[in-house]
C-alpha cells in the first residue's frame, strides 16, 4: 500500500494514478471526500511519525521512506505483541519460551 503511494506519488504527473491521487489527496485535506485508501495512507503514516510525509513526499527519499516506514510498522507490531503477551496472566509459560516476535525453526 505504501509502496504504491510512494510510486504514484514519484511518479509521472501525466499518468492516470497521479492525476487521480492528485484529486484524492486535495479532497481529503480539504475534508470534501475521504476516500478509505488515502485515510489509510495517511493514518499509516501518522502512526509511524511521518506525518509530514503526506504533504512533502516529493521532497524524500523513496527507498529510505519506505525502508524507514518498514522497519517502523515491524517495530509497532513488535511492542504491541510484547505488551499484550505481559499484560496476560495465561501468557506466563509463553514468556519462558518465547521472547522475540519471529517463526520458529524446526
Amino acid at each position: 500500500m505504501i509502496n504504491f503511494w510512494l510510486n504514484i506519488s514519484h511518479g509521472k504527473e501525466s499518468k492516470l494514478s497521479s492525476v487521480m491521487f492528485k484529486l484524492l489527496k486535495s479532497m481529503h485535506d480539504q475534508n470534501v471526500y475521504q476516500s478509505k485508501w488515502t485515510t489509510k495512507i495517511k493514518g499509516i503514516l501518522d502512526r509511524c511519525g511521518y506525518s509530514n510525509a503526506w504533504d512533502q513526499v516529493n521532497n524524500m527519499n523513496k527507498c529510505w521512506l519506505k525502508n524507514s516506514i518498514e522497519r517502523k510498522i515491524k517495530d509497532i507490531n513488535t511492542q504491541n505483541w510484547l505488551g499484550e503477551m505481559h499484560g496476560n496472566k495465561l501468557c506466563t509459560n509463553y514468556r519462558i519460551f518465547k521472547d522475540k516476535l519471529q517463526i520458529e525453526k524446526n
